[in-house]
């Protein structure tokens, strides 16, 4: 039969077992979820960039559609 000491020291392993095992899967989950938010942060970042491009790309198109004008015009 177990001594009470032995039975207790027994529950404090169990305790600090179980509460490992939380830990760990709270840390699994924290990392998924910078994972998530970096893979949201380089997606914003492309976004960014394809914006600007579209922006030049919009302003060049104005540009030669004034100079196509100011020929006819001629």
């Amino acid at each position: 039969m177990a001594t009470l000491e032995e039975e207790l020291e027994e529950k404090q392993s169990n305790s600090e077992t179980a509460q490992r095992t939380k830990v760990k899967g709270k840390i699994a989950t924290l990392e998924a979820k910078i994972a998530n938010l970096e893979e949201q942060l380089e997606n914003e970042g492309k976004e960014r960039l394809q914006q600007k491009a579209n922006q030049k790309m919009d302003k060049k198109i104005k540009e030669l559609t004034m100079n196509i004008e100011d020929e006819r015009r001629k």
